[in-house]
């Protein structure tokens, strides 16, 4: 009888913390959301141009125009657009991943047609190649020289500490004036700084690339280590191509990197 009572007691017991076990079990499951990712150019464009981001990430993104003759460099801050894909929340930790997409794009070469520097010769030369023929408020206008790239990477949060990963970057150039090649394409992107797990310091986290078309995509690899985010931090991808039209040589790099 006395087993019996105490099988019987127990079985209470459980019944009644079964609810509060449940609840805090379910308490810190994963709370998930996917959003659709935005991939046409002039939509992602328009945000830019706009100022529209899911967040304003701290981010290091500008456009570099050098003058092969004269050495001249015009360097100046992108326009960029940065959206939500997924987030992973629990009590514990949180998992954001994001795409940011940088545009060298004509607004970008606006501020410098006016004012003090508007006889700049190498200037001249960005906005001659930027000469627009279309609509200016669309990526897919006819300007003579665009470039983009977008960088997919996820924040990871845990005990007040952020990391940093990448996943995937991928982007290109669009040249609307037929006197103009493109020569020389060169991409390389990295992901180093402090060790997310050990605290060393991590510098070989390095790809590069020579595509030999006017657009690029590429996986970044799952086993590299993630970066905590800190000032040693360097995570990112660039481009640079060269622009010949006749005898006249220029580069161009696109910067897009995290901060």
């Amino acid at each position: 009888m006395k087993r019996k009572n105490y099988i019987i007691a127990v079985l209470t017991l459980l019944l009644a913390l079964f609810p509060v076990v449940n609840a805090v079990a379910k308490s810190n499951q994963p709370k998930i959301k996917e959003n659709k990712q935005i991939t046409d150019l002039n939509e992602l464009y328009n945000r830019a141009v706009k100022g529209v981001s899911d967040k304003q990430e701290k981010h290091a993104e500008k456009w570099i125009f050098k003058n092969h003759t004269t050495n001249e460099i015009v360097e100046v801050d992108a326009l960029s657009t940065t959206q939500i894909l997924k987030s992973v929340i629990t009590n514990d930790y949180e998992e954001i991943t994001y795409a940011t997409t940088t545009f060298l794009a004509p607004e970008d070469t606006v501020n410098f047609t006016d004012g003090l520097i508007s006889n700049d010769s190498t200037m001249s030369e960005v906005v001659a190649l930027s000469e627009p023929y279309g609509e200016a408020n669309k990526w897919d206008s006819t300007y003579g020289v665009k470039a983009y790239s977008t960088k997919v990477y996820t924040v990871i949060t845990y005990a007040g500490k952020e990391a940093v990963k990448m996943s995937r970057v991928y982007g290109g150039w669009y040249v609307a004036d037929t006197t103009i090649r493109l020569e020389m394409r060169h991409v390389w992107y990295g992901q180093n700084g402090t060790s997310a797990y050990d605290g060393s310091y991590v510098n070989d986290q390095v790809r590069n690339y020579y595509p030999a078309y006017d657009t690029w995509d590429y996986s970044v690899d799952s086993g590299w280590t993630p970066i905590k985010r800190d000032a040693s931090m360097s995570v990112g991808v660039n481009s640079e191509v060269n622009l010949v039209r006749g005898s006249s040589v220029w580069s161009l790099y696109l910067q897009n990197w995290i901060r």
